[in-house]
């Protein structure tokens, strides 16, 4: 009987993290438009992605939700008036990462065909399935 080998397809198979950091790094210019500091708004959207992981899991609704809340909460700790435009720009920016295709990481092919010579081979993801299911079809390893 061959062993198994079991993978996680995000920052294991392709890359994903630098999506969200250049959403992030867009969206942050939005908010810098509209007066708040772009690091100061970085690291509140992380605090608060990270917060919503408990109540909204690994959807795909969460990051684009963390990013508006980021950018309601400053302005409001600056006084600026919320603009509805502003929102939308930060919450599409923020779903750019669950439409854009990550790139394989380097050799993940190559690894995955040598190791299904001599291993039962399987994946494993978490979070939203639309957006797991176009990352699977779009690595080809589906």
């Amino acid at each position: 009987m061959r062993s198994l080998i079991v993978f996680d397809g995000d920052d294991t198979l392709w890359r994903v993290e630098h999506l969200y950091d250049d959403a992030r790094e867009r969206a942050a210019a939005i908010a810098a438009e509209a007066g708040i500091d772009s690091k100061s708004w970085t690291e509140l959207q992380k605090e608060i992605d990270v917060a919503n992981v408990a109540t909204l899991g690994l959807s795909r609704f969460r990051f684009p939700h963390s990013s508006v809340l980021a950018y309601e909460r400053a302005a409001a700790e600056l006084g600026i008036t919320v603009d509805d435009r502003i929102k939308q720009r930060i919450r599409a920016e923020a779903a750019q990462v669950f439409d854009t295709s990550s790139p394989l990481m380097p050799g993940a092919i190559d690894v995955i065909a040598q190791l299904a010579r001599t291993h039962r081979l399987a994946l494993l993801t978490q979070g939203d399935p639309v957006v797991q299911n176009k990352r699977i079809t779009d690595s080809g390893f589906g």
